[in-house]
């Protein structure tokens, strides 16, 4: 089977964006969660971009299954503000 996909730098903006709204608004995120969600197949890039740009994501080990675990993004309620996020200094 051939792969056929081009990737599309706009489409990316757009997951990573709302992927950001998200984890402003108070949510956790699996990878599971991205792709139902948003379509994002690689939500630890978009997290590494996202800390980049001074959000502080955490991520912790979650059990879903017996000896299975997944990462588990999102932003401590302390550094969210009522008008965003406290950005981590750089």
């Amino acid at each position: 089977m051939a792969n056929d996909y081009q990737f599309n730098p706009e489409e990316f903006a757009s997951q990573k964006k709302q992927i950001r709204n998200h984890l402003l608004s108070g949510k956790h995120i699996t990878q599971l969660d991205a792709l139902k969600l948003y379509g994002a197949l690689r939500l630890s890039a978009i997290v590494y971009d996202l800390r980049a740009e001074g959000l502080p994501i955490v991520m912790e080990k979650i059990q879903v299954a017996p000896r299975k675990k997944c990462g588990d993004y999102f932003i401590r309620p302390e550094d969210l503000t009522p008008d965003g996020v406290q950005m981590k200094a750089m």
